[in-house]
């Protein structure tokens, strides 16, 4: 499973997790990569509750991602605290995953 992070994911988590967190997202995800929600409209990107370092779950982060499973990839969209962004477009989402799959 091949995980690759945008630009704007590499960034903010930067800012959000530290090495070991990021890690273990990383980890998360390849083993299950259909583990967030799809957000409707959006072309298939998903949206994953990530608990922040002393937040808890529903006070976490909310990483946006797409899974593509030919070939096998996972793409880090984007990432968010809760209390920051309430929710991202699909229209936005939906033309992120067509960037990524030009």
């Amino acid at each position: 499973m091949e995980i690759l992070e945008s630009a704007k994911f590499a960034k903010l988590a930067d800012d959000y997790l530290d090495v070991e967190e990021l890690r273990e997202l990383r980890l998360v995800l390849a083993m299950n990569p259909e583990a967030g929600v799809v957000v409707p409209a959006s072309g298939g990107c998903r949206k994953l509750r990530w608990r922040g370092r002393g937040r808890g779950k529903r006070g976490g982060y909310r990483v946006i991602y797409f899974y593509r499973s030919r070939p096998e990839q996972i793409w880090l969209l984007t990432m968010y605290a809760k209390n920051e962004t309430e929710n991202i477009s699909a229209a936005i989402l939906k033309r992120w995953k067509q960037e990524i799959e030009s």
